[in-house]
C-alpha cells in the first residue's frame, strides 16, 4: 500500500474511533469560536468526471476524451487534504489548502483517439495518467461577527495544475510506432470570490457552509470555477476537533495558447474527513 493510501486508512480509523469517542466528552468540551491559528489534515474521498482535449493550434486535430469512458479511469479518487489558516485580527484572516488527486489506467481501446497530432487507434494498448495538483489561498473579511454565528466574504485564488499524459500504440503522420507519449501540463490560475458562514448550535458544535465562484477570460486563457462545501465540527478536547465535509468542485478550462489547444472539463465531489488543531 502506497504512503499516502496508509496515512488515509489511518486518518479514517483515527476520525471513526474519535466519533464513537464523543459522547462521553461533548458535555465538557468547547470549540474554539475565534483561534488565532488553524491546522486542518486529512482526507478527501472524491468521485471525478473529466473530460479533456488536447488539440492543435488550429483545433483542426486532437479529440475530446471522456477519461472514464473511452480510457476506462475509475472516478473513486482519494487525497490527503491539509488546511492551515491564521487570523490577522477581529475581521480580517487568511486560509490555505492543498490537495493533489492521482488516477493512472491502462487499457485496449475500444475507440480511437486523437491527442494534438498522435492519433491512437481502436485496439491499442495505451497507459494515461491524470494527475491533478490544487493549491487554493483566500483572504476574508467577516462582516456580520456574533456570538455563536457569522457571516465573511472572501477573495482568492484557486491555482491548479493539470497533468495528461498518453503512452502506446499511435501513428504520427505515416508513421506507426509502438510507443508514443503525449499529452500536456496545464496550469490555471483562477481567481474566486465567495462566501463563509459559520453557526454554532452548541458550544461544541460548529457548521460550516462555503461557496467560491468565478467566471474569466484572460489572454489564452477561459476559466470557470464553481466550489461548494458543508462541513460539521466536532471538538474533541480544548483544542482539538473532528469533523466531516462534502465538497463539489466543477471546473471549466478552454486554452488557445500559440502551440496547442485545450478543453478541460473537470468535477469532483465527495466527502472530506479531517482532524483541527486550534492554537
Amino acid at each position: 500500500m502506497m504512503r499516502a493510501d496508509r496515512f488515509a486508512v489511518t486518518i479514517i480509523r483515527l476520525c471513526c474511533g474519535l466519533v464513537v469517542a464523543l459522547p462521553a466528552t461533548l458535555a465538557a468540551q468547547e470549540i474554539d469560536p475565534d483561534p488565532r491559528f488553524w491546522l486542518e489534515a486529512g482526507v478527501y474521498l472524491p468521485e471525478a468526471e473529466t473530460e479533456i482535449g488536447l488539440f492543435e493550434p488550429d483545433r483542426s486535430r486532437g479529440t475530446l476524451i471522456s477519461l472514464e469512458d473511452q480510457l476506462g479511469f475509475e472516478t473513486d479518487a482519494s487525497s490527503i487534504d491539509v488546511t492551515l489558516g491564521a487570523k490577522i485580527d477581529d475581521r480580517f484572516f487568511t486560509e490555505a489548502s492543498v490537495f493533489a488527486l492521482r488516477r493512472s489506467t491502462e487499457v485496449t481501446l475500444d475507440d480511437a483517439i486523437e491527442v494534438e497530432d498522435v492519433v491512437y487507434p481502436v485496439g491499442a494498448q495505451v497507459k494515461s495518467d491524470f494527475e491533478t495538483d490544487v493549491f487554493r489561498l483566500s483572504f476574508g473579511y467577516r462582516f456580520v461577527k456574533k456570538d455563536n454565528w457569522e457571516l465573511a466574504a472572501m477573495v482568492g485564488a484557486h491555482l491548479t495544475d493539470f497533468a495528461f499524459r498518453v503512452v502506446g500504440e499511435a501513428s504520427v503522420g505515416t508513421e506507426q510506432r509502438t510507443e508514443v507519449e503525449s499529452g500536456r501540463t496545464v496550469l490555471a490560475p483562477l481567481p474566486v470570490v465567495g462566501l463563509q458562514a459559520k453557526y454554532r448550535p452548541a458550544k461544541w458544535l460548529e457548521l460550516r457552509a462555503r461557496g467560491d465562484v468565478f467566471d474569466i477570460e484572460v489572454g489564452a486563457y477561459d476559466g470557470r470555477l464553481v466550489n461548494l462545501e458543508a462541513s460539521a465540527t466536532a471538538a474533541i478536547t480544548g483544542n482539538l476537533a473532528a469533523g466531516v465535509a462534502f465538497r463539489t468542485t466543477d471546473y471549466r478550462v478552454r486554452v488557445n495558447a500559440n502551440r496547442y489547444a485545450a478543453n478541460l472539463d473537470y468535477s469532483f465531489d465527495g466527502l472530506r474527513l479531517f482532524l483541527r488543531l486550534s492554537l
